[in-house]
């Protein structure tokens, strides 16, 4: 199973570009705040039979529609329901990481109807909680900030490979989360720390043990919040939690997703 041709769906606000792939549960998922719709494209094979993953570029993003107009998570929350209603989904496994993964998070918290299961990767209950080191990153010179993160979100022996680097400068080729960006003030929006017991989708939650940016304390919080929810930690990752360890990552997904079919 792997991305193919990509598609476009029309919402209100304009085209959303897509990619999807396998057939059954469908699964949503949302890249991160320097992503893109390819960022599971090597996670995407190791998926399994039985699950439909569909990954998007959220508005501003690649081949999705701008925003002349600042905007919040809530509103991205609302583009990926319309985006199920585009698509003719009723109901959809949720899932996302770092920026992503706060999106995931206020899709559950505002479209409690749509989420069939949660899953969320290294992201935090709220922005505000960030610390200071991690918001000074995104301000520093962009080979400065491509070279930090890559240190944020590899471990040192992955990083010993020169092709993690590579992959690393692929994926943030274009900036998308610049200090004057609709994407940098919208994660400003972030906080979903007095709604967790609202969420009642089943939730699962993976946070790596020695993550910098979003510590596993993140995790943990939304675990005691969240009443149906499973908290997995992967000793020895960082934030690239997906791309590190994307195959162990794939079969915690798997597993989750279809013990909690639509059908079932």
């Amino acid at each position: 199973m792997g991305f193919e041709s990509v598609r476009f769906a029309d919402v209100p606000l304009g085209k959303v570009a897509y990619y999807e792939a396998g057939t059954g549960e469908p699964l949503l998922l949302h890249h991160g705040g320097e992503g893109s719709k390819t960022q599971y494209a090597a996670v995407v094979p190791h998926l399994a039979e039985g699950i439909h993953a569909i990954s998007f570029d959220q508005r501003d993003v690649a081949g999705s529609f701008r925003s002349a107009d600042p905007y919040t998570m809530a509103d991205l929350a609302d583009d990926s329901a319309r985006l199920l209603d585009a698509l003719g989904i009723d109901k959809a496994h949720i899932l996302g990481t770092s920026f992503g993964g706060a999106l995931a998070l206020n899709v559950a918290v505002r479209h409690p109807d749509r989420v069939r299961t949660l899953t969320v990767a290294v992201a935090p209950v709220t922005s505000a909680a960030l610390s200071e080191s991690t918001r000074r990153l995104t301000e520093l010179p962009r080979e400065e900030f491509v070279e930090a993160f890559a240190r944020a979100a590899f471990s040192d022996e992955a990083l010993r490979d020169p092709n993690t680097m590579a992959f690393v400068r692929r994926a943030m080729s274009a900036v998308v989360m610049g200090q004057d960006s609709h994407r940098r003030a919208a994660i400003e929006t972030h906080d979903v720390s007095a709604q967790l017991a609202s969420i009642t989708a089943p939730t699962l939650l993976l946070y790596g043990s020695d993550d910098p940016l979003v510590p596993v304390e993140h995790g943990q919080r939304l675990a005691a919040g969240i009443r149906d929810s499973e908290l997995v930690v992967f000793e020895g990752a960082r934030h690239g939690l997906f791309s590190e360890f994307k195959e162990r990552a794939a079969g915690h997904v798997n597993a989750f997703v279809l013990a909690h079919s639509l059908s079932g």
